[in-house]
């Protein structure tokens, strides 16, 4: 509030204004990814069934190849953009429920998952769809990137926190909270050959901004890293 002594008022005014003028800069630089995205999904597909006339050759499954790189990309650019803001209504869920069915859904594809669910559902209150999509970019980062996750659920009167271990080769202290920005993505392993995009764990903190949480990573004993959700308990949202 801009109140209080002239100093005070002046002070406050300067924040208000610059606080309106990043959101303003994050709002644009949102649009422009989400334009840019959803432009480059025609021209795209044009290329796909020009590639697809051409007869079958190393060259062309590369370029198949980058082809798909670049869809999965443009995908990610349009999921960014849109988990800036909340469209869905939030409702209440049953949090286990949903652990339970992503863990089994690795399992299915071959990946090492383990996931002991408690006796009584957990309920919070979120919007389904971005709290799948949460979930499940923090448990594909970990099988991507450590090649198994260890989930853990932890209910409490403060609210209820997710763990996701992996034991991969780890970040060093520094790139824990960087590895939130855009596009950014730590060194060897969790480089651009193992199919990350870069875009997750942004997508994963603004669907935890929209839905009153937070996400956060923590170096795991013994090597590793924990992917952390935590949600307020549903009958304070």
């Amino acid at each position: 509030p801009e109140s209080g002594s002239y100093e005070a008022r002046e002070l406050a005014a300067g924040f208000n204004a610059m606080q309106r003028a990043v959101q303003a800069q994050l709002r644009e630089r949102t649009h422009i990814l989400a334009a840019v995205s959803h432009d480059l999904k025609t021209p795209l597909t044009r290329l796909k069934l020009r590639v697809d006339g051409l007869p079958d050759s190393p060259e062309r499954a590369r370029m198949e190849a980058d082809m798909d790189v670049m869809d999965g990309l443009i995908n990610e650019g349009l999921e960014f953009a849109r988990s800036a803001q909340l469209r869905e209504e939030l409702l209440t869920l049953d949090l286990a429920a949903l652990l339970e069915s992503l863990v089994e859904q690795a399992l299915d594809l071959g990946q090492e998952c383990t996931f002991h669910p408690p006796e009584h559902p957990v309920p919070v209150r979120a919007a389904p769809r971005a709290l799948t999509r949460w979930v499940q970019n923090l448990l594909d980062n970990a099988l991507r990137y450590g090649g198994s996750a260890d989930v853990s659920l932890h209910a409490g009167n403060d609210g209820v926190e997710v763990r996701i271990a992996d034991r991969g080769p780890g970040l060093a202290k520094a790139d824990l909270e960087r590895m939130f920005e855009p596009f950014v993505r730590g060194e060897k392993s969790r480089g651009r050959d193992s199919g990350g995009t870069g875009l997750g764990l942004a997508i994963a903190r603004n669907i935890a901004h929209s839905l009153g949480g937070r996400t956060w990573l923590s170096a795991r004993p013994g090597g590793g890293v924990v992917a952390h959700m935590w949600l307020p308990p549903a009958n304070q949202v």
